[in-house]
């Protein structure tokens, strides 16, 4: 049996342990909460997303990273994250006056591991910059899970960028299905990142 990746079950076991510390133990159909529980329920979302954020961040560094250490070892390593890197980032000035493979390879890495660095989300445009240059097709990413995405970043940025005096009532049962159904397809999309070569 195929097992997810570290990054995965390491993102999910914190994901427990936040739903554990910030969301209320009983279902409340009405949506009352107490004032703590509306601060514990927008910290959860804010706490979810760094992590799911985390996660992109660091799988797409240690995939590409890797696939460049494997590659430097032995350059008959066939990369298919080499060549797709090669392929979306841009070939600048300073990739272009490398003189050798490798170290436009490295140039080429360097600059996506910028741009992980520099990735500030959830939704799809950051999603989308960070696994397709990975190697990562278009069609592997769900449509659905996608908007759920988007529309948990929003939620996160609603309660990231408003003060409590705005009157933004946050639903936790619908901030935690959104957060199951992430995590639910994403188990899948890690199987594929993870066997990416």
């Amino acid at each position: 049996m195929v097992r997810n990746s570290s990054q995965y079950n390491n993102l999910c076991r914190r994901i427990s342990k936040l739903d554990k510390s910030y969301l209320p133990t009983k279902y409340n159909p009405l949506g009352r909460y107490t004032k703590k529980e509306e601060d514990d329920i927008r910290a959860y979302s804010l706490l979810v997303h760094a992590e799911i954020e985390s996660y992109f961040e660091t799988i797409c560094q240690i995939k590409a990273q890797y696939a460049l250490s494997k590659w430097r070892n032995n350059h008959k390593y066939n990369s298919h994250i080499l060549l797709s890197l090669s392929c979306f980032i841009e070939h600048t000035q300073k990739v272009k006056d490398e003189k050798t493979l490798e170290l436009k390879l490295r140039k080429i890495v360097g600059i996506f591991c910028e741009t992980i660095k520099n990735n500030n989300g959830i939704k799809e445009q950051n999603i989308k910059a960070l696994l397709l240059p990975i190697g990562i097709n278009e069609n592997d990413l769900d449509a659905t899970w996608l908007n759920t995405l988007n529309s948990f970043g929003i939620t996160r940025g609603q309660f990231a960028h408003t003060g409590a005096s705005v009157n933004i009532v946050p639903n936790h049962n619908d901030i935690k299905s959104n957060v199951e159904n992430i995590l639910l397809v994403l188990k899948d999309l890690d199987l594929v990142i993870k066997s990416l070569k």
